[in-house]
């Protein structure tokens, strides 16, 4: 047996990335809730401890001072209660508020999808909320129970904001959602709507804005090849445009979505989650786009 472990040892260490970031053990897919905490870089990642395969979801934690050495830290968030005991704490994003961290995901009981909040005082050890702070029951129109996921804060001037993916009727839809205090949320309208029949849904949608321009990446399920281009299953995309939350209203845009453009052509990219350096004084909708512009 001591003889196993060094053979095993030699060939993790051996095989083990030196510069990028690597779990110490088990599973890791999409990177979630990448902050700023106390003079400390916090990244988390979906994380399946007891098995190198996909299974019931943690979020496994490690934070940095200078994004190149990384501590690992204990997992920050596991199934382990009745909102999210069935296949785990899905994909998320970490706000810091009132000087505490945090994080809001998507928790998977059984047969639906909701929207939990956890935080924490010192950025190690987080507390649940025991109840969604978007509950099935306020997911967005049209949408099923189970493909309801994947929440990413936009902190702005006017409140907090939420883009998340959605199904929407046999399609997909990226929803908004917006707050004053991460707890209570109200359905504002679809960001994004491909109507028509899908596989799969939007997922892990983020949106960046800057005085040059603003720009919504996605995940696209089950991407249909075009050409050289979307030889993957799920591809990550973007849309480049300008537009302005304050201007939402309430109503169901039946928005086609004619044209985006390929974000990675790597394998089976699933996950784009850049940092929050939005300017707060922006605020966004994507609602009229053609190829890889479009204005409000």
């Amino acid at each position: 047996m001591k003889k196993y472990n060094r053979i095993c040892k030699n060939i993790i260490d051996t095989f083990r990335p030196k510069f990028h970031f690597a779990t110490p053990f088990g599973w890791l897919n999409d990177p979630n809730g990448f902050s700023f905490f106390k003079g400390e870089w916090h990244l988390f990642y979906q994380h399946n401890p007891y098995s190198p395969r996909w299974g019931r979801m943690h979020w496994g934690h490690a934070k940095s001072k200078d994004l190149i050495k990384w501590e690992h830290l204990p997992i920050a968030l596991s199934p382990d209660s009745p909102t999210d005991s069935f296949l785990g704490c899905f994909s998320g994003s970490a706000v810091v508020r009132d000087n505490k961290l945090h994080l809001i995901y998507t928790g998977v009981p059984f047969l639906k999808q909701h929207q939990l909040l956890a935080t924490s005082d010192d950025g190690v050890n987080f507390t649940k909320l025991d109840k969604p702070v978007i509950d099935i029951a306020n997911r967005p129109p049209r949408s099923r129970k189970f493909a309801f996921r994947d929440p990413k804060i936009i902190v702005t001037d006017n409140g907090y904001y939420m883009v998340i993916g959605a199904s929407y009727k046999k399609g997909r839809q990226i929803a908004l959602y917006r707050s004053d205090n991460l707890t209570d949320w109200t359905f504002v309208a679809p960001m994004l709507v491909e109507a028509s029949k899908t596989k799969g849904i939007f997922e892990c949608p983020d949106l960046i804005m800057t005085d040059n321009g603003d720009i919504l990446i996605y995940s696209v399920m089950y991407t249909k090849t075009k050409g050289a281009e979307y030889q993957n299953m799920h591809s990550s995309v973007y849309l480049i445009g300008k537009s302005d939350l304050y201007k939402i209203r309430r109503r169901i845009k039946k928005n086609e979505v004619k044209e985006f453009s390929l974000f990675d052509s790597s394998d089976d990219d699933l996950v784009e989650k850049l940092e929050d350096y939005v300017p707060s004084n922006i605020v966004d909708l994507f609602e009229h786009y053609d190829s890889k512009e479009f204005e409000f």
